[in-house]
């Protein structure tokens, strides 16, 4: 979580809020700025001069010194903001103006230094509302962070980095001193992201180069955190049920391309694409929810050392989705979803397993997603508490099971399913050392046979195993309406009896 807190103490820097017509001094925005920047207990930071009149507060040489404060790694961030004006406007509102230039250094370990600086054009914040709300709004042409040099004893290659956000402009609300980020919203609107890496090793004759672009990116965050001092400071009982987080990111079309050479493998060539990507953390109700996803994907991959033909791969989409309960011994909602949409390989591909092109090669589809109500025994934000959950037997409960999506369509292949379940903690006898599950569940696969005809005709399977297997299948399911087309339900009951298709089978 110490990330995610440094991203609070950072956050006021980085989104901005629309003007409401109303007071805010320049001293009351100062107070505001340096409660922020010193709200992370994992950072240190030093001020060297602060000059004030009523109409503009002069900040000079702020220095910001972030360390692993659990003492585990060496890793130490220090950056430098030469100078901060924020002066009045005479309207109500004031202006804050930071230094064009603000170096960066990122000590790995001792002796691994890397250098750089974050710049700034026509960056501008506008801040208004009142001393206890305030309102910033953030407008900027270009905000680059660049590497310099990196200081280093092992690496003896020429490193270049650089990444840029261009057309910039965010709303944001904070709360003022006594209630940072006790209610905070916020967004940024990004034009476009440009990453380019490149090294190179004179040594070795290795070099790499990568550069990636997206565009329409938006960052958006909704806090609320009655406890937020006690969040800040570590303590892992600030995440109370009243708390609420809601942050992500999306962006539009993004396009990345990696070429290497050395003189072991080659050339290598990737390029990569997508029409758009997501990211979320839902914290609510004493339970946390996180998904990732990609839209449109298309990769290519060519190292004719390695192999003599190009890879291509596509995706209509892939996604995935984990919700789980965060609070020690409090039942919430819990879940699980994976999603691979459409994904196609090129034949080259194919051509290495079935090269007589036996198997059909529609796209793809795998859907799964499970959910239900469970607990923790432990505070799992607590670190002290998560090292007791590894010796632990059973680190939580899980009370209910859900299949509700289970479906796949892969090389002829199509299954679906779904079921509920429950578990009686209650009753560890029925099933001995595990909890007495009731309900159902059921199954339709049709083309199972079809599949299994191929993989003798591949030579992947013997006759002899494929009888055995279906003589297994046909144990535990019944023939559906279609002409190779299976169906199965299971049932357990409240006395635990276990049925097949009707079938008691315990």
């Amino acid at each position: 979580m110490r990330p995610f807190r440094t991203f609070l103490s950072s956050a006021a820097f980085v989104l901005a809020s629309a003007p409401v017509l109303a007071d805010v001094t320049p001293a009351d925005v100062w107070e505001t700025l340096e409660g922020a920047l010193k709200l992370s207990d994992a950072s240190t930071v030093t001020i060297g001069t602060v000059t004030q009149t009523p109409s503009l507060v002069a900040v000079k040489n702020i220095a910001i010194v972030s360390k692993d404060a659990t003492g585990t790694s060496p890793l130490e961030v220090r950056a430098s903001i030469p100078s901060i004006q924020i002066k009045d406007r005479g309207d109500g509102t004031s202006e804050v103006i930071y230094a064009d230039v603000m170096p960066i250094s990122i000590a790995f370990e001792p002796g691994e230094v890397a250098h750089l600086e974050a710049l700034q054009t026509n960056v501008r914040y506008i801040v208004s509302g009142d001393p206890d709300r305030m309102n910033f709004a953030m407008s900027g042409d270009q905000i680059t962070v660049r590497l310099k040099d990196i200081e280093s004893a092992s690496v003896d290659a020429s490193i270049s980095f650089s990444m840029a956000f261009d057309t910039l402009s965010g709303t944001s609300v904070i709360g003022g001193p006594a209630n940072l980020y006790e209610d905070y919203d916020g967004r940024l609107n990004v034009g476009s992201m440009t990453v380019d890496f490149g090294i190179e090793d004179a040594a070795t004759s290795e070099n790499a180069v990568v550069s990636a672009t997206s565009r329409d990116l938006v960052f958006a965050g909704n806090i609320a955190l009655p406890n937020a001092a006690a969040f800040a400071s570590g303590d892992p009982s600030a995440l109370g049920p009243d708390s609420k987080i809601d942050m992500g990111y999306s962006l539009g079309p993004t396009e990345v391309t990696l070429d290497m050479t050395s003189p072991s493998d080659g050339s290598v060539r990737v390029d990569y694409t997508d029409t758009g990507s997501s990211l979320d953390f839902k914290l609510n109700d004493g339970a946390m929810n996180y998904g990732a996803g990609v839209n449109g994907v298309d990769l290519s991959f060519y190292a004719p050392m390695m192999l003599p033909f190009p890879v291509e791969a596509t995706a209509d989409e892939l996604s995935s989705r984990i919700a789980m309960p965060i609070l020690k011994n409090v039942e919430a909602q819990y879940g699980l979803q994976t999603t691979l949409s459409n994904v196609t390989v090129s034949d080259v591909i194919w051509n290495l397993f079935d090269p007589a092109q036996i198997l059909p090669r529609d796209p793809a589809t795998i859907d799964l997603k499970l959910s239900g109500l469970g607990k923790w025994y432990f505070n799992i934000m607590d670190p002290a508490e998560t090292m007791q959950m590894e010796q632990a037997g059973a680190p939580g409960e899980i009370s209910s099971v859900n299949i509700d999506t289970l479906a796949i369509s892969a090389v002829g292949l199509d299954a679906t399913g779904n079921g509920a379940f429950t578990l009686d903690w209650t009753d560890m006898e029925t099933f001995p050392g595990s909890p007495r599950p009731q309900g159902n569940a059921n199954l339709l696969a049709e083309g199972l046979n079809g599949l299994i005809d191929n993989l003798i005709a591949m030579g992947l399977l013997s006759p002899e195993d494929a009888m055995g297997g279906r003589m297994m299948i046909a144990m535990f399911s019944q023939p559906g309406t279609g002409p190779d087309s299976l169906t199965s339900s299971l049932e357990i009951n409240e006395q635990g009896h276990v049925l097949v298709n009707g079938q008691r089978i315990r």
